[in-house]
């Protein structure tokens, strides 16, 4: 399910924007890191990436009527 725009007080969203922004510049630096020292995890990053807007496309029949779609964010390199 997705929150609709303007559903979400902005104190919230602010909060939560600034307490995932240390976990993100993390990864960043760890993509970074990892990328520096084997140029050739590029292709593999570009093709998990791919694999994960394919996977979030999927519609998935679910129990109320609606639609689900998996996620493959949980991946790791």
């Amino acid at each position: 399910m997705h929150i609709m725009e303007g559903f979400l007080p902005v104190s919230h969203a602010a909060f939560w924007g600034a307490a995932s922004l240390p976990f993100f510049v993390i990864g960043i630096r760890r993509i970074n890191q990892k990328v520096s020292a084997n140029p050739r995890l590029k292709l593999l990053l570009a093709l998990a990436g791919a694999f994960v807007f394919v996977l979030s496309a999927l519609k998935l029949p679910s129990v109320t009527g609606s639609s689900s779609h998996p996620t493959g964010i949980g991946l790791r390199l």
